[in-house]
């Protein structure tokens, strides 16, 4: 099984005490003063970006563990991609779900599942690779 986050930089919002570091200045015309700005969201192109995602995605998968003795394994994951191989249809859809359902409680959303078993795709709630 493999899918991708879709969206994950934009997906982490930067708390209001942190956003001075996201600070920018914008003016629409060189007449007009610059207004001040702050990005809500992490930003893509930023050093950190990368590493604050996958702290927010191994910590989640941590806590949801540890409330229900099961789920997804970090390690599981590169990056921003699920990639996963099972011995049964069956631990594929569970497991599958699990994940699904462990990345949305931190507004990530799996998309463009993939599968060599068309019956474990039918039990995802996207099947499509839009957007991936």
């Amino acid at each position: 099984m493999s899918a991708d986050i879709k969206k994950k930089v934009l997906a982490v919002k930067v708390r209001k005490e942190d956003r001075d570091s996201l600070q920018f200045l914008w003016r629409n015309n060189l007449i007009e003063n610059p207004q001040e700005y702050r990005m809500t969201s992490l930003i893509f192109g930023a050093a950190s970006s990368p590493c604050i995602v996958i702290y927010i995605r191994n910590r989640n998968a941590s806590e949801f563990k540890m409330s229900t003795r099961m789920g997804a394994k970090q390690y599981d994951q590169i990056v921003d991609d699920f990639l996963k191989s099972f011995d049964t249809i069956e631990e594929a859809k569970r497991v599958s779900k699990q994940v699904d359902e462990v990345h949305h409680k931190v507004a990530f959303e799996l998309r463009g599942w993939a599968s060599n078993k068309v019956v474990v795709l039918n039990e995802m709630f996207d099947t499509s690779n839009d957007d991936v």
